[in-house]
């Protein structure tokens, strides 16, 4: 579920039973104002095929689903709040 923390708008999508997600990130379109539209990217693993997806959903219309799916052929561990390392 996402939550809009100036309206307090919520929305939310399932990608069915057995697909999990990891926290999403707010990536925000280009040359808009902090706080303007955006996208939500988020990690997600299907239990089924064991292979893990990067869904980019419009973060004002969660519920519409997946613009995008990037789809992976292994699964990508899930870790806390990923894994950072400095540019080269």
């Amino acid at each position: 579920m996402g939550l809009d923390p100036v309206t307090g708008r919520t929305g939310e999508y399932s990608f069915g039973r057995g697909v999990y997600c990891t926290e999403p990130v707010f990536a925000p379109r280009p040359g808009t104002p902090a706080g303007g539209p955006g996208w939500l990217l988020v990690e997600i693993y299907d239990s089924h095929t064991r292979t893990s997806s990067l869904a980019i959903l419009d973060a004002d219309r969660i519920a519409d689903g997946p613009l995008a799916l990037v789809r992976l052929t292994h699964h990508v561990p899930f870790s806390y709040h990923g894994w950072w390392q400095p540019a080269s």
